[in-house]
């Protein structure tokens, strides 16, 4: 069931909560008035370590630590010449890749690879339904269709189709993804598994590829994906990396 703030609120206040008044956030709620950089340096530190520019290579600056930034962001990001997005993390090394052309008209950025699954129930996405998929806080959602596997039959898929690794997106873990030719929609990555194929994978195996029916240029590994059909919430799964042609 889907349920509009005005109805939450007028449920908090009927239940005498005293939050129920409390302006719309999509902050940190329990942080208060602290900043979310002084919270992080209080508890991680400070981890000098080079700004890179994506698509040269080149150290650009320096920042304070990996943890102070999230991928596609632009604020915060303090070089001349900007504006620049952050496109990657490298958090072994320490590394922040930056481009000025993140947020590029001419790049399709509409596809992805996501997983494990956390499923709410015992439904699965139906082949030869409408399927879509909501990728950040909002009301909107995308139409998508997504390939179901286990994780090494996913991620073998993709490298097969795309070749060996190129610096051209991001991945969770903060390795970078390959650039999407354009035969990789035609491969069978536009049906799903039947309700049966995927209820006998285990949970834990389970992973996506998944392409949009629109350009995304805000997606971004470590976002959580979250799929609807019929106006049911499936479940959800993390976005592991990010793929564009």
């Amino acid at each position: 069931m889907h349920v509009r703030t005005l109805q939450v609120r007028a449920l908090a206040t009927a239940a005498g909560l005293a939050t129920s008044g409390r302006k719309d956030s999509q902050g940190i709620c329990f942080l208060g008035k602290v900043k979310f950089s002084e919270f992080v340096k209080e508890h991680l530190g400070e981890w000098p370590g080079p700004l890179v520019e994506q698509e040269s290579g080149e150290v650009v600056g320096v920042h304070s630590g990996y943890w102070f930034y999230t991928v596609g962001q632009r604020g915060g990001v303090k070089l001349p010449g900007g504006p620049w997005y952050v496109t990657a993390k490298d958090m072994t090394q320490n590394v922040v890749y930056v481009s000025r052309s993140y947020y590029d008209a001419d790049k399709r950025r509409d596809a992805f690879v996501c997983g494990p699954f956390n499923w709410l129930s015992e439904l699965r996405p139906q082949r030869h339904r409408p399927l879509f998929v909501k990728v950040r806080h909002g009301p909107n959602m995308a139409h998508c269709h997504l390939h179901l596997g286990p994780q090494q039959a996913i991620l073998s898929m993709v490298t097969d189709v795309l070749g060996s690794p190129a610096a051209a997106g991001s991945t969770a873990d903060g390795a970078t993804s390959t650039p999407l030719i354009p035969q990789w929609q035609q491969q069978g990555f536009s049906s799903s598994l039947s309700t049966a194929e995927a209820v006998s994978l285990q949970d834990q195996d389970l992973h996506g590829m998944v392409v949009l029916s629109e350009n995304d240029q805000g997606l971004a590994a470590g976002q959580y994906a979250v799929f609807y059909q019929d106006g049911v919430c499936l479940g959800s799964a993390q976005m592991l990396g990010t793929v564009f042609r």
